[in-house]
């Protein structure tokens, strides 16, 4: 799933910590760490209900769930549709996801199938005494779609960022509903 970074909100318990996007030739590398103010079962509990990840930002147009490997990953088929200015393109998407002891949710891009040449997705959740989760989230994806050089990257990071901002304020409202 193409995740990632945010906007943090004046004072509140939700927010964005920091985020960097950077471009690495041709792979982009983003560090988003959030706070999200719900515990963090719930949070992943949404980040693992494959078939509604539509649910988590508007991108997404589907998702399902495609198999279970026998080491427990789940492989996860993700259509999003993303637009820039007057300009759309889908990007399909099969990941492999393994929630980790520890709970932390990893994902691995296969290539076969996705609109990625490599990816590695990683989200690092842990709850505070408070009751809030923290999130540091990490992705290096390196698109197989041709991106212009000029502008293409520059647009890739912005939108990359707008997605993470939108995430984490579709976690935390999910999480809400979810309560109560």
């Amino acid at each position: 799933m193409l995740f990632a970074v945010l906007v943090a909100a004046a004072v509140p318990a939700t927010g964005i910590e920091s985020s960097e996007i950077r471009r690495d030739g041709d792979r982009y590398l983003v560090r988003v760490a959030s706070v999200i103010n719900a515990p963090a079962t719930r949070i992943r509990g949404l980040l693992t209900d494959y078939p509604h990840f539509h649910r988590i930002h508007p991108t997404i147009q589907e998702s399902r769930w495609l198999k279970k490997h026998p080491d427990g990953r789940d492989r996860v088929y993700i259509l999003s549709r993303i637009c820039v200015l007057i300009f759309c393109f889908d990007i399909d998407q099969i990941t492999d996801f393994q929630l980790r002891p520890e709970g932390d949710l990893q994902g691995n891009i296969v290539p076969a199938g996705s609109d990625f040449h490599y990816g590695r997705l990683y989200w690092r959740i842990r709850e505070s005494k408070r009751g809030t989760t923290h999130i540091m989230f990490s992705a290096e994806v390196e698109p197989s779609q041709w991106i212009p050089p000029l502008i293409g990257p520059w647009i890739l990071k912005k939108k990359l960022h707008e997605l993470a901002v939108g995430t984490v304020i579709n976690l935390e409202r999910l999480a809400r509903q979810a309560s109560g």
